[in-house]
């Protein structure tokens, strides 16, 4: 396998270029420094299979616009503007990149989400201590709840309210209605208001409820990775990956897909040949 990075700069202001003097363990700070400051934004990759019948290889090249995964909270990124003009200037689509790019996010920061999201699920939160107006809002609240567990209506919805009062809700409700489920719902034209939703199940269909929801955690977990299940099969197949001038590329490949960039050459080195021959 071969690949070629495309990036959003080079080097970082006030760090000079490689130069034939440098260490090992300098170049590699100087790549690793550049991967921590930019972003890969395209990923070149070839792949050569022995074709027995024409006895030569056959090689297939792909090319991938990519860039990380964007949460509520966005991304930022730097970018050199020489490098953003060499890249227009032949050719690369930032639109494409921007519409149809891929994300990813690293496998180090995929287990970090994933261990995250286990122990919200798992760890009660502390509970709020509820003041006169917090009580009010909750026993209106309660009303229409023992109100509408007299009709035989399925569902209620509850007027919507903002994160906190959504909170309290969610600390005290469970612990009067066990027998109840809660899910939020977005309120068109609100962006930080949603409305509370109830409704009642059997312990099957509750049951089965909670189980679609945590099917829908992991796939939303498991979606996360986008291209980086592309790099996932790469270090699978264990087999040789070449490129040009290729040490700045492995940094950005590593710290991208795999994790931090090690402190130490060394370990960077030995890292990666557990994955590549």
């Amino acid at each position: 396998m071969a690949m070629d990075f495309e990036l959003t700069g080079l080097f970082p202001r006030g760090l000079s270029a490689p130069t034939n003097l440098d260490t090992i363990q300098e170049r590699y700070r100087r790549s690793a420094e550049s991967a921590k400051t930019f972003i890969p934004i395209q990923f070149g990759l070839c792949t050569a299979v022995w074709n027995a019948e024409k006895q030569a290889y056959q090689c297939q090249s792909f090319n991938f616009y990519i860039h990380p995964y964007v949460s509520k909270r966005g991304y930022q990124f730097n970018c050199d503007l020489a490098s953003l003009q060499f890249l227009s200037s032949n050719g690369f689509d930032f639109n494409k990149l921007f519409s149809k790019g891929i994300h990813f996010v690293s496998q180090q920061k995929q287990a970090t989400i994933e261990e995250q999201n286990n122990e919200k699920e798992t760890k009660p939160r502390s509970k709020i201590t509820l003041q006169p107006a917090d009580e009010e809002f909750l026993n209106g609240s309660l009303d229409k709840i023992q109100e509408w567990l007299q009709t035989t209506e399925v569902s209620l919805e509850l007027p919507a309210c903002n994160s906190y009062l959504m909170r309290i809700l969610f600390q005290e409700i469970p612990e009067r209605f066990p027998s109840l489920t809660l899910s939020q719902v977005s309120v068109e034209g609100q962006k930080f208001w949603k409305s509370l939703k109830l409704a009642r199940l059997s312990a099957e269909e509750k049951k089965k409820q909670e189980e679609t929801e945590a099917q829908e955690t992991k796939d939303r977990l498991d979606g996360m990775a986008g291209f980086r299940r592309v790099v996932d099969v790469m270090c699978d197949v264990n087999k040789p990956l070449v490129g040009h001038n290729m040490l700045l590329d492995l940094c950005y490949f590593y710290n991208y897909f795999i994790g931090s960039l090690p402190d130490d050459v060394q370990e960077f080195k030995t890292s990666l040949l557990s994955k590549f021959p």
